[in-house]
């Protein structure tokens, strides 16, 4: 007798659903500790990494419990390639222009007009709770979806 004739159909499928179900909560837990520390370290410190190239730059910065991805597109070679790490105060830190914001997640985009053409800045802001709180939600589901069966369960008992 084979395993696969002596193990019952659902039984067998229900090995790998559970397999990626623990991977992916303990995964989205391990992250959802890191953006927490990342959070908390967000209200002492701000840091910013920036990389370029001529037409463009991505800022990703952050502070004051959010994260920032801020970009700004030049229609000319306007900045110099590379990439450069910074670290400072968050109150040094303001995003550009937010043309709306809920609850801390908000974005917005700038055009400044200069003799060479148009600048444009693109600014995204994500509140670091709403990532802890979306990177939770897995591993909450997980194990409050689990149920502990009864060993012995009899119609007749008046288990509740």
């Amino acid at each position: 007798m084979t395993f696969a004739a002596a193990v019952p159909y659902h039984r067998r499928m229900r090995s790998p659903f559970r397999f990626v179900t623990r991977l992916v909560a303990v995964l989205s837990l391990v992250a959802c500790v890191l953006v927490a520390s990342l959070w908390m370290r967000s209200t002492m410190k701000m840091d910013q990494v920036r990389t370029a190239d001529p037409l463009r730059q991505t800022t990703l910065v952050s502070a004051n419990g959010e994260f920032c991805v801020e970009t700004v597109t030049s229609i000319v070679p306007e900045f110099e390639p590379g990439t450069s790490i910074a670290h400072a105060l968050p109150s040094q830190y303001g995003p550009r222009t937010i043309s709306w914001q809920v609850a801390g997640l908000g974005a917005g985009t700038e055009f400044l007009p200069t003799l060479d053409g148009p600048i444009r800045y693109d600014t995204l802001m994500i509140p670091l709770w709403l990532v802890v709180v979306l990177l939770a939600t897995p591993p909450v589901l997980f194990w409050d979806g689990r149920k502990l069966i009864p060993a012995a369960v009899t119609p007749d008992s008046n288990a509740f």
